[in-house]
């Protein structure tokens, strides 16, 4: 999650494909990442990536 809301998948023009049953939220978060990424830049620090 904290990797989303930094927001660097939107920076590298990658894709984002929420997938699940209706009512579990996926519009929600669209919306929410949406949002967070048209506020003021945020620096954001996420652990290394797993290999």
């Amino acid at each position: 999650m904290l990797e989303l809301a930094c927001g660097r998948w939107i920076a590298n023009g990658d894709a984002l494909l929420l997938l699940g049953p209706p009512g579990m939220g996926n519009s929600h978060l669209a919306v929410a990442l949406g949002r967070e990424r048209s506020r003021p830049a945020i620096r954001c620090r996420s652990p290394p990536p797993r290999h």
